[in-house]
C-alpha cells in the first residue's frame, strides 16, 4: 500500500465522520423538534 494511498483513506474516513456527526447532530435536533411538539 503506497502512502498516497493511506492518505486517501485517512482523507476518506474524515469525510465519513464528519458526515456521521451531522447527522448526529440533525437526529438530536429532530428529537428534539419532536419533543418539543409533544409538549
Amino acid at each position: 500500500m503506497t502512502d498516497d494511498k493511506s492518505m486517501e483513506m485517512k482523507g476518506e474516513a474524515q469525510k465519513t465522520k464528519g458526515r456521521l456527526e451531522e447527522t448526529a447532530a440533525d437526529a438530536a435536533a429532530r428529537m428534539r423538534r419532536i419533543g418539543e411538539k409533544k409538549r
